[in-house]
């Protein structure tokens, strides 16, 4: 079976007029698995269509935002911030329809049952859904993300990598998914337990908005210490958070952020090298372009010139 032809089935309309508003990234990652990063700004609705071959199983993780699945005309499951939606049908195809509204973050991993039972032991209780005839039944189910996939999560809308490495970390990543996913703790306890602070809502907001705030003001970024007074942290939890929830350190990510930025503004064709390295806030064109090179691979000029 070849999943890649309804894979690439997704399509998105909405009512806005620029289509820079909603980004739709998917990665082929093996033969039955491909793993999807679905993006809104404030403001938008958008309508996502997909149609799911049977016999295949449909993660949908939902970072921000709130949506509603559409199975039919008129039964529908509501998925909100920090919910995950399994969907299963061994016996039929299940298109179906999702309503996006404002800002939302959506994660969708697609993996049929034989991709799943070869990375599993098919004795494993953890495949609770599909041991004996319950591999027979149709499965949809919506629960609270762990934390741990939570973050797995976080990483995979955020973490910004050159072409080369992107389609690497997302098969990384979604193995990880899985992991956290079908991982059934004896003690029912998470698998991040040495980062307790995580678990408080409250604190996982604040690291947020720490992002927000750095990227809002990406050319003149506040330091750790000031960051963290701003969101009322200690700088020890919010450098530790951070890097957790995003994969990398605050300086780290916001570099990254600059520097995709700055291929976006490139490839416009309105910015010349020094006058992008400029509105990114590089006090020097030669500090943005060997950051370039380093990230990339070749520097602004050979980009342009390719």
């Amino acid at each position: 079976m070849q999943i890649y032809s309804f894979m690439n089935n997704i399509t998105i309309s909405h009512t806005e007029k620029s289509t820079r508003k909603v980004s739709h990234n998917f990665f082929v990652l093996e033969n039955e698995m491909s793993l999807h990063k679905i993006q809104s700004e404030e403001g938008v609705e958008c309508e996502l269509m997909s149609n799911v071959d049977k016999g295949i199983i449909q993660l949908s993780m939902c970072s921000e935002g709130a949506m509603k699945f559409w199975f039919g005309p008129s039964y529908s499951m509501d998925l909100t911030s920090n919910q995950v939606m399994t969907l299963y049908n061994p016996a039929m195809d299940l298109p179906h329809r999702i309503d996006l509204k404002d800002s939302v973050n959506l994660v969708v991993l697609f993996i049929s049952v034989t991709q799943l039972h070869q990375l599993f032991v098919k004795e494993s209780e953890e495949l609770h859904f599909l041991q004996g005839d319950s591999a027979l039944q149709k499965f949809y189910a919506k629960d609270e993300m762990k934390a741990s996939l939570g973050m797995c999560v976080n990483q995979i809308l955020t973490t910004q990598l050159s072409p080369q490495s992107e389609k690497l970390f997302m098969k990384g990543k979604a193995f990880e998914i899985l992991s956290h996913y079908f991982h059934k703790s004896d003690t029912g306890g998470d698998l991040y337990e040495s980062c307790p602070f995580l678990k408080d809502y409250d604190n996982v907001k604040k690291i947020k908005e720490a992002k927000e705030i750095i990227l809002d003001r990406m050319t003149d970024p506040p330091t750790i210490k000031v960051l963290a007074e701003e969101v009322e942290m200690s700088e020890y939890q919010l450098k530790l958070g951070f890097k957790n929830i995003y994969g990398a350190t605050i300086y780290g990510y916001l570099n990254n952020y600059k520097l995709n930025q700055g291929m976006v503004m490139l490839d416009s064709g309105e910015y010349k090298v020094k006058d992008a390295a400029y509105a990114l806030g590089y006090v020097n064109p030669s500090h943005f372009i060997a950051a370039f090179k380093k990230k990339f691979g070749v520097t602004p000029k050979k980009y342009l010139m390719q």
